[in-house]
C-alpha cells in the first residue's frame, strides 16, 4: 500500500522561563504561533523567535517547530 505525505500548516511554540516557584522549579510560559506555511525555512523562523525576545520581558528556553502532516492512501 502507498502513502502519500501532504505537508500541512506548522506550528511555532516559543518556552519562556518566567522564574522559580518557592520549591526552586522552574516556572514556563508558552506562546504557540500557527499557521506556518509547511515550507518555512527554520533559519527564518529563528530569527522570528529572536526578534520576539526582543519585545519580551522573560528569556526564551526553548524554540519548538510542530510540523503537520496528513496520510493519503494512493
Amino acid at each position: 500500500m502507498a502513502v502519500e505525505v501532504i505537508p500541512m500548516d506548522s506550528s511555532m511554540q516559543l518556552v519562556y522561563n518566567i522564574g522559580e516557584d518557592g520549591e526552586g522549579r522552574v516556572l514556563t510560559r508558552r506562546r504557540t504561533f500557527t499557521n506556518i506555511k509547511p515550507d518555512a525555512n527554520e533559519e527564518d523562523l529563528f530569527d522570528v523567535a529572536v526578534a520576539f525576545q526582543s519585545l519580551q520581558e522573560h528569556d526564551i528556553a526553548d524554540i519548538i517547530i510542530i510540523d503537520k502532516k496528513a496520510l493519503e492512501n494512493v
